[in-house]
């Protein structure tokens, strides 16, 4: 990280000083309680991976020269097509700044979880994560939130930036006598509301982030994303750089890659095969992956996982049509890893695909098999199959694609090969009917086995062990996402009669045992919004019954 610029023209944060350790801020546990109000989003076990050590040193002096530059707009937008390595430019930052102290916040949007794609999310988190690391900030953020000037439990994005983001940090900023400022970063902002189903939120947000403009200049914003869902008005405010890719790819960006490939393939070889795989096989796939980091590294990931010769030539002589190399070498692992299966069996493995792809929360390893109605091991030799781009490892054993392109060459009918195609509208059907299935086998009365009903969910002192006991992760999903699911389902007309009636008999038999479950998780916001998408989705699919019956 460059030098820190002291210009006396700017007074800026307490604590956070480029060249001082952060002090915390010490709250009293009626404080703490306070600031738990603005329920910050948790990463969990999601976690992107840093660059290679070496690489984009090119991108990262242009980003040190920005951040010193006081006259320079405030807010940086680093943009590229998906598989450039945004996301891993972005971790990488995350380190530099907690080193040099200079890290307010981070939030890393991420398409697949409905937690960490809500656009209401981010200034909530930035606000808590701030209140954290600056006394003067979380003293004043206090005041604002006991005097009750905003409710974080509303969706309200732009009540959310003015009082809990843009009033608490320019009194903070005011009155600050440090040398340095926070910097806040946001990754993936293509990745916000990703389902599509919040659109004038997201709308919202991006005004938001228009708005950080008028900060004064020191106060530093960085934000990664596609230029393709981002309008006009948002880049016009921001100081760019893009990362190049295909015909416009960078010399530097060719040999980081080159870089990548040379010591991976050293890892995979050893030390008796330093000269493998050779100049020309290197240079080929460096050209082939024109400044895409997500080719490379599935690359490697698909030639690691078989024999190591073999795989590269079919990765050079991979030709199988689409109109880039990523979908080529998409296409070529999903035909090379389900070769010969058909019939059930392809069915069957299409459904685990589709359950990873379209769950609102990662779905874990050992539950997968609940959702799809079949045996663990039918369920383990999918995802064997496909574990260069899906990912079941981590802390939480938690399954993830490894890159948002794969999930969107999947929902691609042009790009992705029919018999391995997802249409969402089908595939949603099926994951419904399995949330009302596991809703049938399991909702009970008093699910908890609660002695008495007089006690307010907060004083029974042992109802976390209760709920992880008797609500395991597939109930409370289904619970939680079984209207999501079936919104999903009105681009799909197939057989919508099946669903009704699982509709109505959830409604008529199981309504009741699964508000109790709603209340005991603090669902029951959630509740109201899961019965009034349930409302239209009945309503529009009663019409379209009685139009397929008269026709």
């Amino acid at each position: 990280m460059g030098a820190v610029n002291a210009d006396a023209r700017y007074s800026t944060f307490n604590n956070i000083a480029g060249n001082q350790h952060i002090t915390y801020a010490n709250h009293a546990p009626q404080s703490e309680k306070i600031l738990a109000t603005l329920k910050p989003v948790e990463r969990g076990g999601y976690y992107v991976s840093q660059c290679m050590k070496g690489t984009r040193e090119d991108i990262f002096k242009n980003i040190d020269q920005w951040l010193d530059d006081v006259d320079a707009p405030n807010v940086l937008w680093l943009s590229g097509i998906p598989g450039a390595g945004k996301s891993a430019i972005a971790s990488s930052l995350v380190s530099k700044l907690t080193r040099h102290r200079r890290l307010g916040s981070s939030f890393f949007f991420r398409r697949g979880d409905v937690t960490l794609s809500d656009p209401a999310a981010l200034w909530r988190t930035i606000t808590f994560n701030l209140a954290k690391s600056s006394s003067v900030f979380a003293s004043i953020l206090i005041r604002v939130l006991e005097q009750r000037e905003v409710d974080p439990d509303r969706p309200d994005i732009t009540s959310h930036f003015q009082y809990l983001i843009q009033e608490p940090l320019m009194a903070s900023y005011d009155h600050s006598l440090s040398y340095s400022i926070p910097v806040i970063l946001v990754d993936a902002l293509d990745e916000c509301d990703s389902d599509r189903s919040q659109p004038a939120q997201r709308k919202v947000l991006l005004d938001t982030l228009t708005q950080w403009s008028r900060f004064p200049r020191a106060l530093k914003l960085i934000v990664t994303g596609r230029d393709d869902r981002v309008p006009e008005s948002f880049r016009a405010i921001c100081q760019q750089i893009v990362l190049p890719t295909g015909g416009d790819v960078s010399a530097d960006a060719n040999n980081d890659i080159r870089r990548f490939f040379e010591e991976r393939f050293t890892e995979i070889g050893g030390s008796s095969f330093l000269e493998w795989p050779g100049k020309q096989v290197l240079d080929a796939l460096t050209t082939r992956a024109a400044g895409l980091f997500i080719w490379a590294e599935t690359v490697v990931k698909f030639v690691e996982q078989g024999f190591p010769d073999e795989r590269l030539k079919l990765v050079l002589k991979g030709e199988l049509g689409g109109s880039d190399n990523l979908t080529k070498l998409y296409r070529q692992i999903l035909e090379l890893s389900f070769q010969g299966i058909r019939g059930p069996e392809l069915e069957v493995s299409k459904f685990v695909i589709a359950a990873i792809v379209l769950a609102k929360l990662p779905l874990h390893y050992d539950d997968l098999h609940d959702f799809v109605a079949h045996s663990k091991l039918s369920v383990r030799f999918v995802l064997d199959k496909l574990s260069s781009v899906i990912s079941s490892g981590g802390a939480d054993k938690r399954l993830r694609i490894g890159h948002m392109s794969f999930s969107e060459f999947l929902c691609d009918r042009k790009r992705c090969p029919q018999q391995f195609f997802i249409d969402g509208g089908k595939q949603s059907r099926n994951l419904t009917m399995a949330c009302f299935r596991l809703m049938k086998d399991r909702l009970r009365f008093n699910i908890c086995n609660l002695e008495t009903s007089h006690l307010f969910n907060h004083n029974v002192q042992d109802l976390p062990v209760r709920i992880k006991t008797n609500i395991p992760f597939p109930l409370l999903y289904s619970c939680r996402f079984w209207a999501a699911h079936l919104r999903d389902t009105m681009t799909n007309q197939d057989d919508h009669g099946t669903l009704m009636r699982e509709v109505k008999d959830f409604l008529h038999v199981r309504l009741l045992y699964w508000l109790e479950v709603m209340s005991l998780t603090e669902g029951v916001s959630a509740a109201n919004v899961a019965l009034l998408t349930a409302v239209r989705w009945i309503e529009v699919s009663s019409f379209l019954i009685i139009v397929i019956c008269n026709t």
